[in-house]
């Protein structure tokens, strides 16, 4: 997974049918590792929400996975406090 990751031919934001990201996914089931592995590029976008609004912060907020949280609340690109739909105190 890391070799795959980690090529350059690879995009970490290209969005699949609902517009979910590689990210997303990842955020969405808890894989911290993978998480490390995508933010450690220069080329993601960490705060691309999908096509129901939702970014890969306010999706591991919504499913518990707080090592994911930890590594993605601190950074520029991600803003918990956006207004959203989403049922979480994250977005308010």
């Amino acid at each position: 997974m890391k070799m795959l990751l980690g090529r350059k031919a690879v995009s970490p934001n290209k969005q699949d049918n609902e517009g979910q990201t590689p990210l997303m996914a990842a955020a969405t089931r808890g894989r911290d590792g993978v998480v490390k592995i995508l933010l450690g590029r220069q080329d993601v976008t960490p705060g691309t929400p999908d096509d129901r609004g939702h970014t890969p912060l306010m999706s591991a907020y919504a499913k518990g996975h707080k090592r994911v949280i930890e590594l993605l609340e601190p950074l520029e690109a991600v803003n918990p406090k956006r207004k959203c739909e989403f049922p979480i105190l994250a977005c308010i």
